[in-house]
């Protein structure tokens, strides 16, 4: 890294404690993308393809080679390279990254404050990562939007209006943790956007009365609904089994390679780098792949594993692999 000031210095091992040592390179989100191809630019070769194929990393030392290197080079164009883990504000990359690795790996603690609400909601979905919008306007939505400015910008997108108990094995309800980035008001509507974290599953929610001061009519001829609110929520993980995670990651590295076949790679960027995680992964590659919301839902509500959302994704770039010939 030479002689970097104590800012720069300061900056890289903070990034590299906000990607867990190289665990998680989907943290650094478009900066990520960016040092990608700066790293393959530069080095004329890629991590275990040759100089004319592109291949992502697939470890976290693969990782942490990348991040040395937008911190070792001493000059860049800054009106070129206007995504910069090491720039004249390094302070701004430092606080996307951790922001972006908040929302995809937030703390289990937030799981157990006062409770979350819930906006139970089938006509939209996202995957972990990506980006919505809501217009919200009901009493009960605006009560929503307070609590959750008021908490960490949290609520839930549920897809099925259950709870995740044990004796629903076969359906889940799609609920996934959102995280509100920016939010407006105009008169009585509040525009937010927010960011998909993780899966979670609800096991026990409450009912929170709502009062809405604009009805003019008697309380006894109309009862706003209320406000649902998560009381005991938890992480959902896949269940794998560990002795198959050779065979996951495997399957990882030619989903990668079949995407790049079918998939300009300015657009694969576009989502940042691609999680070791193959659960995690998995649900990256789909991004791709599913834009209708019931095809999302299918795979958001019901229990299934790791290796089957990669074999799905793998079959379905390979049918695309082979119309495109």
């Amino acid at each position: 890294m030479g002689q970097p000031n104590k800012l720069i210095k300061v900056v890289y091992r903070s990034l590299l404690k906000a990607c867990d040592n190289g665990v998680k390179p989907e943290v650094f989100g478009e900066y990520g993308s960016a040092a990608l191809l700066r790293y393959w630019k530069d080095n004329k070769t890629t991590f275990g393809g040759s100089n004319d194929q592109i291949s992502f990393p697939s470890t976290r030392d693969q990782v942490r080679k990348i991040i040395r290197h937008e911190f070792r080079e001493e000059s860049f164009q800054k009106s070129i390279d206007k995504k910069r883990l090491r720039q004249d504000d390094p302070i701004a990359a430092l606080r996307y990254v951790n922001e972006l690795s908040y929302i995809l790996f937030p703390p289990e603690s937030d799981l157990s404050r006062a409770g979350i609400p819930i906006f139970d909601y089938s006509s939209s979905a996202s995957f972990t990562g990506e980006t919505l919008h809501f217009n919200f306007f009901e009493p009960r939505y605006l009560k929503l939007v307070q609590e959750a400015m008021a908490g960490n910008g949290w609520f839930i997108l549920r897809a099925q209006q259950i709870l995740d108990t044990d004796d629903k094995d076969d359906q889940l309800s799609g609920s996934i943790l959102m995280k509100i980035t920016e939010h407006s008001t105009m008169q009585r509507n509040v525009f937010v956007q927010c960011v998909a974290g993780p899966r979670v599953r609800v096991l026990q929610q409450e009912e929170v009365p709502i009062q809405d001061e604009s009805v003019t009519a008697a309380p006894e001829e109309y009862v706003p609904p209320p406000m649902i609110r998560a009381t005991h929520l938890i992480f959902h993980r896949d269940h794998e089994d560990p002795n198959a995670l050779d065979l996951l990651k495997g399957i990882r590295a030619k989903c990668l390679d079949a995407l790049l076949a079918v998939t300009p790679l300015k657009i694969v960027l576009s989502q940042g780098p691609p999680p070791l995680d193959p659960e995690n992964f998995s649900f990256w590659v789909l991004r791709f792949l599913l834009e209708d919301t019931y095809a999302k839902h299918e795979w958001l509500t019901r229990q299934c594993s790791t290796s089957q959302r990669l074999l799905y994704a793998l079959g379905l770039l390979n049918t695309n692999n082979l119309q495109q010939q």
